[in-house]
């Protein structure tokens, strides 16, 4: 208790970022449509952007 009968005053508690609060997600995109280029688009998206994140949005156009 504090001397005048009122209670301590709270610790100071550090605010968390915003990164902490949050936290950033990284997504890869990817476009594909008929062509069989976009099979190979995929594929290197697969093998090369999703080993930092595991988030992939494909779009395929009609």
């Amino acid at each position: 208790m504090h001397p005048h009968g009122l209670p301590p005053p709270p610790h100071h508690q550090p605010h968390p970022s915003d990164e902490e609060r949050h936290p950033v997600t990284i997504t890869s995109v990817v476009a594909i449509d008929k062509d069989k280029n976009s099979q190979h688009a995929f594929k290197w998206a697969a093998d090369n952007l999703m080993i930092n994140s595991p988030y992939v949005a494909l779009i395929h156009k009609m």
